[in-house]
């Protein structure tokens, strides 16, 4: 039989988790009921109670309910709970998990699954489920489903998504899996609409000659659940092709991702690291009037895409080359001398090459002398760009790895 843990307050929610446990097991499909409320008294008996989850942590929930640190007590939850996760997972114990819950409660829930799996059914129903990625960040694969209404006792609308959910879940952990293909060393990569030339002709490449290649959407979101995969060392090696959520995210702080460029350093996998379209930043239509003088393109009915000037190169290339500085294993910058995207390079629309030629002069002047830098004599979409990147790939990634 598969098993399903169960996670959430079991107390201010002990109801509907009772009918969710029940759901399930109406499936013929096991459960692991796990409690994280610090409130009162579990609705009913869960097979791990609250405090055994603290406990994980090393904390004591008594303790610190009598010290009247609620805020503590749901930190003891959260590290203890990515604790247990892993220990479950690691004992074969569970094949997938649900979790319920408002604010408090998904804020654990997220840490929750955010230790399982690439794979592993994983699912959350909660009052927060629209913020997505905002609220909910590091999850991977986990179905958000919103509640509608709060947990406040049963009610028709909520009875309904929590019997879709209970049936999803169990559909997904019962689910025939496909043995995994993967044979040579796993790469991941940043791509975007304006990079994809580039992109999709390394894929071409590595996958011919044996590598596995995972390209993740450089917007914000996409670039932020690299990082966090990239730090779970499921990756051999990176090629960060697309690194504009930085320059988005200094533009226009929260539409990109100030944490891009770390997780690979940090662990210390090899990685190329392209500035690739660091010539552009994508601005909502109501936000255009704030950038007067400024030259665009039409994107779609909602976005335009600005050309960087001299100045924001300056800055976003002393943050990736300040970034590059602290990785710990081998790094290799990638210049691209004649464009950065579809938008610039000769002749193109947008094209600035005295912009450019600012984020190159920066990176160069700011790299310490263990970062290796190629520049290449092409633009980033041009196939003599993606043969050498990858010749980089090979060298620092080989396929005969012992």
């Amino acid at each position: 039989m598969k098993t399903i843990a169960i996670v959430g307050t079991f107390d201010s929610k002990g109801e509907e988790f009772l009918f969710l446990k029940k759901e399930i097991e109406k499936n013929n499909i096991r459960t692991i009921t796990i409690d994280i409320g610090i409130k009162g008294p579990a609705f009913f008996t869960p097979d791990i109670q609250a405090k055994e989850v603290a406990a994980y942590a090393g904390k004591d929930i008594d303790e610190l309910l009598n010290q009247k640190k609620p805020a503590l007590c749901m930190e003891a939850e959260a590290e203890g709970i990515q604790i247990l996760m892993k220990k479950l997972v690691a004992e074969h114990r569970i094949d997938g998990m649900i979790g319920m819950g408002g604010g408090q409660g998904s804020s654990v829930l997220r840490c929750a699954v955010s230790v399982l799996p690439v794979g592993m059914p994983k699912m959350i129903v909660s009052t927060m489920a629209m913020a997505g990625g905002k609220l909910f960040p590091g999850v991977n694969d986990t179905y958000l489903i919103n509640s509608i209404v709060d947990f406040a006792g049963l009610n028709d609308i909520l009875v309904s998504v929590i019997e879709n959910a209970a049936g999803a879940i169990c559909g997904m952990v019962r689910q025939e899996k496909q043995p995994k293909m993967c044979k040579g060393p796993k790469i991941a990569a940043s791509m975007f609409g304006k990079t994809t030339p580039c992109v999709e002709q390394v894929r071409k490449i590595l996958e011919q000659d044996g590598y596995e290649f995972y390209p993740f959407h450089a917007n914000g979101m996409g670039g932020q659940a690299m990082e966090d995969m990239i730090t779970t060392g499921f990756f051999d090696g990176v090629a960060d092709i697309t690194t504009v959520e930085l320059l988005q995210d200094l533009i226009i702080p929260g539409t990109g991702c100030s944490q891009r460029v770390e997780a690979a350093g940090k662990i210390g996998i090899p990685q190329i690291v392209v500035p690739g379209a660091m010539d552009n930043i994508n601005v909502f239509d109501g936000m255009k009037n704030q950038f007067p003088g400024r030259r665009f393109k039409k994107h779609n009915a909602e976005i335009w895409t600005m050309r960087s000037n001299v100045d924001e190169n300056c800055k976003v290339g002393k943050i990736l080359a300040d970034k590059l500085n602290l990785a710990k294993g081998k790094t290799v910058l990638m210049l691209p001398l004649r464009g950065l995207s579809m938008i610039s390079g000769d002749g193109m629309e947008l094209n600035d090459r005295e912009a450019d030629e600012a984020l190159f002069r920066t990176l160069k002047e700011n790299v310490s002398d263990k970062i290796e830098i190629v520049e290449i004599d092409a633009h980033i979409n041009d196939p003599k760009f993606a043969e050498a990147l990858c010749k980089q790939i090979e060298n620092i990634v080989p396929k005969n790895r012992e």
